[in-house]
């Protein structure tokens, strides 16, 4: 079965465990390069997400949910099986997301 998204579709994705978050736009300035080297995640596996739901990939991405009231972004994991290390694999913070 083939599947085609389309503009305006609604998608619903899994994720693995939040990582952290970016609570304002300056933060992701100040802040994000320290937290993904320091984070034990390879930061081009990490999804980030703002507060509408979008994917945030490259800083257009973030000015744009700063321009639209669009903080906190999410960063997770990509999937719960691909986790940095085993000391997260039975904390409570690997469990499963679901990104609405």
């Amino acid at each position: 079965m083939t599947s085609e998204a389309r503009n305006g579709d609604n998608l619903h994705c899994l994720v693995g465990p939040e990582l952290f978050r970016f609570e304002s736009f300056q933060q992701w300035v100040n802040k994000a390069a320290s937290w993904f080297a320091t984070c034990g995640y390879p930061s081009r596996h990490a999804i980030c997400v703002d507060a509408k739901g979008r994917i945030c990939q490259y800083g257009k991405h973030f000015m744009t949910a700063r321009d639209e009231d669009a903080f906190p972004v999410r960063v997770c994991m990509a999937r719960e099986d691909d986790m940095p290390n085993s000391t997260l694999q039975g904390s409570p913070e690997a469990q499963r997301k679901e990104i609405p």
